[in-house]
């Protein structure tokens, strides 16, 4: 009789068998994680900018000044994002409070037509869109920002009240 070889490893089938199915349970997972990662980053973008808001009224009503709320629409497919002036009592100088840029601001914001907010007036860019918080803490001009996580991807809608500031988000 011979001596039994030991049998030394898996066989080319069963690895393929093996990587074949890997393949086809990873296929059926990817646009669940696409779809949850896009829900994380539009809460993540979405609590920012009402913080940021939130922030800029609480700013305009505690030093009793006007505050200049600047939304960036960089196009379809970069990422926008947020800045906000303020003007000094008694003049007409702007100085700039704070920036969220990429890599911070996670998402692509733009204008649907007729969004109420107006383009932006000197120091800001006149390109993109503006709103105003007075000293009392109401808006000059409300309307509706779209954000998206990525180009093509779902998008959500901001829209802010002029009168009280009021965010409300439309999934």
């Amino acid at each position: 009789m011979g001596k039994l070889r030991p049998s030394a490893g898996f066989s080319l089938i069963e690895l393929v068998v093996v990587v074949s199915i890997a393949a086809i349970v990873l296929a059926m997972l990817i646009p669940g994680i696409r779809q949850a990662t896009d829900s994380f980053t539009l809460r993540k973008a979405t609590s920012m900018l009402i913080a940021e808001l939130r922030t800029a009224q609480a700013l305009s009503t505690s030093d009793q000044v006007d505050v200049m709320f600047e939304f960036y629409t960089n196009g379809s497919s970069a990422p926008g994002g947020l800045r906000y002036w303020v003007r000094e009592p008694g003049t007409t100088t702007w100085f700039e409070v704070r920036r969220v840029e990429d890599p911070e601001w996670p998402v692509i914001v733009h204008m649907a037509g007729g969004s109420g907010f107006p383009g932006c007036s000197t120091p800001a860019d006149p390109g993109h869109h503006c709103t105003v918080f007075k000293s009392l803490g109401y808006l000059t001009d409300g309307g509706e920002v779209k954000i998206r996580a990525r180009s093509g991807g779902p998008e959500w809608e901001v829209a802010v009240n002029a009168a009280t500031g009021r965010v409300t988000v439309n999934r």
